[in-house]
């Protein structure tokens, strides 16, 4: 997976990098996003 998207583009590279590193990460993004979509 990593490989694959820092062929495409480097910052997307590292980016999806970081979140397969650390899951966690994702999670709390998607707790923020789906929690704006709620109360914004």
């Amino acid at each position: 997976m990593g490989l694959y998207y820092r062929g495409t583009s480097q910052g997307m590279g590292a980016f999806f990098d970081m979140f397969y590193q650390h899951p966690i990460l994702m999670l709390l993004v998607i707790i923020g996003v789906v929690g704006i979509g709620v109360f914004a």
